[in-house]
C-alpha cells in the first residue's frame, strides 16, 4: 500500500515536471502562459486555450484540469508552434522523433 502511494506521488511529481518543462519551452517560443483557475459564470464557460491580446500571444491553462488534460493543452500548443517535435514509439518500443511540419 505504501509503495502504491509512493508510486502515485512520483507520477504526480513527474507530470508536474513535464508541465513546467513544456511551459518553459512555450515561453521560449514567445508565448505567455497563464496557468490559473479560470472562472466561469451563469450562461458561459471558459476553456483552456490560446488567444492574442494586442501583440501578446497567450495560452490559458485551467489549473482545475487534471494533469493529463493540462499536458494535452500544453502539448497541442507546443506542436502547433513547432516548439517541440512529436515523439512516437517505434514498433520495437523505442522513442523516435518524427519529422512532421506544421
Amino acid at each position: 500500500m505504501k509503495r502504491e502511494k509512493n508510486d502515485k506521488v512520483r507520477e504526480v511529481a513527474s507530470k508536474e515536471t513535464e508541465i513546467r518543462n513544456l511551459i518553459q519551452q512555450l515561453q521560449g517560443a514567445g508565448l505567455e502562459i497563464r496557468r490559473e483557475k479560470l472562472r466561469s459564470g451563469s450562461g458561459w464557460r471558459v476553456l483552456s486555450g490560446s488567444c492574442r491580446l494586442a501583440e501578446k500571444r497567450l495560452l490559458f491553462v485551467d489549473r482545475r484540469l487534471s494533469q493529463d488534460e493540462q499536458l494535452a493543452v500544453l502539448r497541442e500548443a507546443a506542436l502547433g508552434l513547432g516548439a517541440v517535435k512529436p515523439v512516437v514509439l517505434n514498433d520495437d518500443g523505442a522513442l523516435s522523433v518524427t519529422s512532421v511540419s506544421f
